[in-house]
């Protein structure tokens, strides 16, 4: 948009504001185009942090749930042939 602003802008003006108006609009651009890069990279840092976080729930959650199982054995009265190993989810799986 603002490329388009100034090229428009470019044409109408004399020669000595021209090449002060592009210079603008370049650095404007430029600045424009710096964050979003910026923001991008935030973005990824806070994304991963987060799946990293859930993650690490997910494997101390099954961790209870293993030392919590022998418990459980003991109380069931089904055959252990029977029992089915838990699945494993990643939270790489829920994004």
């Amino acid at each position: 948009m603002r490329v388009l602003y100034t090229h428009k802008t470019m044409l109408h003006l004399q020669d000595n504001d021209q090449l002060r108006t592009f210079g603008a609009g370049l650095c404007l651009t430029t600045v424009g185009i710096a964050l979003l890069i910026i923001t991008n990279v935030l973005n990824t840092k806070e994304h991963d942090a987060m799946a990293g976080n859930m993650d690490r729930q997910l494997q101390d959650a099954y961790k209870k749930y293993q030392d919590n199982q022998p418990l459980l054995d003991e109380a069931e009265d089904c055959s252990s042939s029977s029992r089915r190993e838990p699945m494993i989810i990643k939270s790489t799986h829920l994004v």
